[in-house]
């Protein structure tokens, strides 16, 4: 699964699970500070790719650095699937 296709996945749970309007998020929306989502939804978000993606991430990854935005996500995707 490439980057785009984990985006629009990521999109679709944002508004589907989390009830969030995708329309104005973009990869550098910050979703935990602004307000958008809280640390329960970090953890859904976190059980969402693991589940996606068949990895496995580390309960002490699941923070604001790593899941803070869209663009934060995939960058920690990244790193995790390389």
């Amino acid at each position: 699964m490439d980057d785009a296709a984990i985006e629009a996945s990521l999109l679709r749970f944002f508004a589907d699970i989390l009830c969030l309007d995708v329309t104005p998020i973009g990869r550098d929306l910050e979703l935990l500070s602004d307000g958008h989502i809280d640390s329960m939804d970090l953890v859904r978000i976190a059980a969402h790719l693991e589940e996606l993606l068949d990895l496995e991430i580390p309960d002490e990854d699941i923070h604001d650095d790593h899941f803070g935005s869209t663009g934060r996500i995939l960058t920690y995707v990244a790193r995790r699937r390389a």
